[in-house]
């Protein structure tokens, strides 16, 4: 299997285990999307867990490679973590599948994620709490948890990216007792949340 049709294997996989889980999807409707044979697919690639740890493996790899690029560029730790959030951001809606995956996941207790995904999610932690550390010497950040201001960006973008369907209703609705500005750009949720995550962190 060349590069080219691996890849289009991985994005079918992809979007049938965002839509339906690990539990729900199916090898032979992936090979149909991919547009490969089913026998190949097992023979290349192997079973469905090998499948979804690959699919896994190649979104959190490749977030967590720009990530930790983008930070390890900064000396500046307010710019380490406008980094993290900028490329976090960025990598979360170009690999679009990934929360409705990651989601399901933390509903199941992780029961489906392979230990090569949780290695991946280490390296994006790690690199905040580089900066968040880095902050704390200096005197510019208070001293957290840098997994809680991780899961305070994981939340909120994959809240974002995945319930974007969820968002247009509450728009079109007129019978709400509330009407939120719940239609924004990306790039202006990603600045009002890097906004916030520094308001947290910084030193009073």
């Amino acid at each position: 299997m060349d590069q080219s049709t691996e890849q289009i294997v991985l994005e079918a996989a992809a979007a049938q285990f965002a839509a339906k889980g690990f539990g729900g999807a199916r090898v032979e409707e992936i090979a149909a999307a991919a547009g490969v044979n089913k026998a190949t697919l097992y023979y290349q690639v192997g079973d469905k867990a090998a499948l979804y740890g690959r699919v896994l493996n190649d979104m959190l790899s490749r977030t967590a490679d720009r990530i930790c690029t983008a930070v390890a560029a900064e000396q500046d730790p307010e710019q380490m973590v406008r980094a993290y959030l900028r490329e976090f951001a960025a990598s979360a809606q170009e690999l679009h599948h990934l929360a409705p995956i990651m989601m399901r996941e933390v509903a199941g207790g992780g029961a489906y994620l392979p230990d090569s995904a949780l290695q991946q999610m280490g390296r994006i932690v790690n690199a905040l709490d580089h900066a968040v550390r880095a902050g704390s010497a200096s005197g510019v950040f208070r001293s957290v948890n840098p997994f809680i201001a991780h899961m305070l960006v994981v939340g909120s973008l994959s809240f974002f990216n995945a319930g974007a369907p969820i968002r247009a209703r509450i728009a079109a609705s007129q019978g709400l007792a509330f009407q939120p500005e719940v239609d924004m750009e990306h790039d202006e949720m990603t600045g009002q949340l890097s906004a916030l995550l520094l308001g947290a962190l910084k030193n009073a």
